[in-house]
């Protein structure tokens, strides 16, 4: 079954370079679109943008959905987002944090909260704060270099790994389509991006630049064997690492009660299903279409 998924994915390597630049298109026009409707090119939480948060201890469950509803429509406010907070051993629910944004007072929270609830919560039950616009800008700010600053060292990395500027190009374009496809699909969920969701793209970077690095390597820097048998080593070695990482990331998605190590794990996931597309797709594709031309 391999063999023949192997050998079909090695002959078509030129056709199957336009599925991954659809994709990137689609996950650009995305972004766009949420630039044109909400003045910014991705959702943002409290923690990147500034606001409010309230947080109550409740032990019982509350359909969030609903309770948000009833939030936005007497509020006035489009922004609000809920999380469920819950203890890491038990999975206990322990009470659920209301993030909105800034002027939003602790008393209309409070009052709002009761309402919904039925009974006044205890002034002990509850914790109110606010993040200053300012703060999350400037972390936003400090974020964006950060990120521009590791591709610029992975494709230096690459180039005098290589000796070559196309393995630095092309491993950094798949990279950056994967970080595109997953800030598209964060909006197209409606899932807001956070402090967390930085680090998970910097995680992102990591081992897509490591996937993409081995098989550039069986491809243009190896000469040992035949180009086929170089690389069937290298896809089954990447299957292999993608397969594991798959699985890790899945239980943390599926068994974590903590919201933010769920929101890491779905962006992990993400990354892993753009990588793939990205790096047997475009990369690969892109270098032996190079290595093609080079040994005319």
């Amino acid at each position: 079954m391999f063999d023949k998924l192997f050998d079909f994915y090695f002959n078509n390597y030129r056709k199957l370079i336009f599925i991954p630049l659809i994709i990137l298109l689609f996950n650009i026009g995305v972004i766009v679109y949420t630039y044109a409707t909400t003045g910014a090119p991705i959702l943002m939480d409290s923690s990147l943008k500034g606001g409010v948060s309230f947080i109550f201890n409740y032990a019982d469950e509350i359909n969030i959905d609903n309770f948000q509803e009833y939030l936005v429509n007497n509020l006035g406010t489009d922004d609000v987002n809920i999380i469920l907070l819950s203890s890491s051993v038990s999975s206990q629910i322990i009470g659920y944090e209301v993030q909105t944004q800034q002027g939003i007072t602790k008393e209309e929270l409070q009052s709002l909260t009761d309402s919904y609830l039925g009974f006044e919560l205890n002034d002990e039950d509850i914790s109110y704060g606010s993040q200053s616009s300012v703060i999350g800008s400037s972390f936003l700010q400090e974020a964006i270099p950060l990120l521009i600053g590791s591709f610029i060292l992975m494709a230096i990395v690459s180039y005098f790994y290589f000796k070559n500027v196309l393995p630095a190009l092309t491993i950094t374009f798949s990279t950056l389509s994967d970080i595109i496809g997953i800030l598209a699909m964060l909006d197209l969920l409606g899932i807001k991006a956070g402090i967390a969701t930085i680090g998970a793209l910097l995680m992102t970077i990591g081992f897509s630049t490591d996937s993409d690095i081995l098989l550039a390597t069986s491809i243009l820097k190896r000469e040992e064997d035949t180009l086929k048998t170089r690389l069937k080593k290298a896809v089954k070695t990447e299957l292999t690492m993608t397969l594991a990482a798959l699985i890790t990331f899945s239980i943390m998605f599926f068994l974590s009660t903590v919201d933010v190590i769920k929101h890491i794990s779905l962006v992990l996931l993400l990354g892993i299903i753009f990588d793939f597309i990205n790096t047997y797709c475009e990369s690969v594709s892109l270098q032996r279409m190079y290595l093609d031309k080079v040994k005319k």
